[in-house]
């Protein structure tokens, strides 16, 4: 009886999602998913439960709500908000029931107390990434930084530094990646004193700042209290950059190398989420190691969905892209970090070639 049960509601499943990923694919890129939630919940034994859901479902940068309410962008009522850590961030791996105004006031702090990041630029840049994966101009996860990821930005790179930097970008991927760290306390700090880049989500400034200065002050004071200024030094300077490796590790194998959508292109939201993301394949320890994050294609087609039931909905996934004759993108651990330093070197390769070509004619010259 428990068994016949088991196969209905599996039946129920495959129908229900076979219905929600077919009107994703019909949908145009700038309706993004528009799914009611309601339906969305109806999913047995994948999604939040109906009792811990709240009724409004994050969709890049529009969300449905079933009473139509205000937009709610980073999904945080009873779901689960993707983060930028895995281990190092209180939205990393579960749904969270945070209704009310004390609970989620109280997540939130936790949120910027504990990583030190802004929690509202946090969410523009989540949000924004979520509604269009790889697509220049608009996914600030391939802006123009340090790091090029199109031949464009390559292109533009001024100054031997950054040209340095981008012929052996591949060699200097890891090295960089301890960077990281502290590159995301610098962004949290620009976007809290020019309130550029920051969603609303985030609350006033003021209270993100107190929350950024109660991290510092609370981090100095106990380092200080158990080991001597010299080695708090030592062990703030390897944490923050083992914390960067670890995330630039986590996150860098989920869309770097994969195709880059040009500015202004529309593509169909199944398309535009699947063809631009990679999963990761591995046993326990892949899942535990990534927080999750290794079925990237499922989490950016369904985002409020609990990390730990991914990996449940990865077959009924692949089996609806093969059937549509989408490419369902999966690879090796290691096999994912080859093809994004073999697409770092790949950007680099023109500037290069015209290095070598300088140092030729000069060498000619003399």
């Amino acid at each position: 009886m428990v068994g016949a049960s088991a196969r209905v509601a599996r039946t129920l499943t495959l129908a229900k999602l076979d219905s929600l990923l077919s009107s994703a694919r019909r949908s145009e890129s700038h309706t993004l998913f528009m799914i009611d939630p309601l339906r969305f919940r109806a999913i047995p034994g994948l999604l939040i439960p109906p009792e811990q859901a709240g009724d409004r479902h994050h969709c890049g940068r529009r969300t449905v709500s079933a009473q139509r309410r205000s937009p709610d962008p980073s999904g945080w009522r009873g779901q689960s908000c993707p983060a930028r850590g895995t281990a190092t961030s209180s939205a990393s791996t579960t749904s969270r029931p945070c209704r009310g105004r004390w609970p989620t006031a109280l997540v939130r702090c936790v949120e910027v107390v504990d990583p030190a990041k802004s929690y509202g630029w946090w969410v523009d840049t989540h949000n924004r990434h979520h509604a269009n994966p790889n697509q220049e101009g608009s996914d600030p996860d391939i802006g123009d930084g340090v790091v090029t990821f199109t031949v464009d930005q390559a292109a533009r790179r001024g100054g031997p530094v950054s040209k340095f930097i981008t012929r052996y970008q591949a060699w200097l991927f890891f090295p960089l990646t301890l960077l990281e760290g502290i590159s995301l306390h610098v962004d949290s700090v620009i976007a809290i004193v020019t309130d550029r880049y920051r969603s609303a989500r985030g609350g006033a400034r003021r209270y993100e700042a107190i929350g950024l200065l109660l991290h510092l002050g609370l981090y100095v004071a106990l380092l200080l209290l158990v080991m001597s200024p010299q080695k708090a030094i030592a062990f703030a300077g390897v944490h923050q950059a083992l914390w960067g490796l670890y995330m630039s590790c986590t996150f860098a194998p989920n869309h770097k190398g994969m195709p880059v959508i040009p500015s202004g292109a529309r593509l169909d939201f199944l398309r535009r989420q699947v063809l631009t993301s990679r999963n990761v394949r591995g046993g326990f320890f892949t899942d535990l190691a990534l927080g999750g994050l290794n079925y990237q294609i499922e989490h950016h087609l369904f985002p409020n969905m609990p990390r730990a039931s991914l990996r449940r909905a990865q077959p009924l996934v692949r089996a609806h892209c093969e059937a549509l004759g989408v490419p369902y993108v999966e690879t090796s651990f290691i096999g994912s970090y080859r093809l994004v330093l073999r697409h770092l070197h790949a950007i680099g390769a023109p500037l290069r070639d015209i290095a070598r070509a300088d140092r030729a004619a000069l060498s000619t010259a003399r």
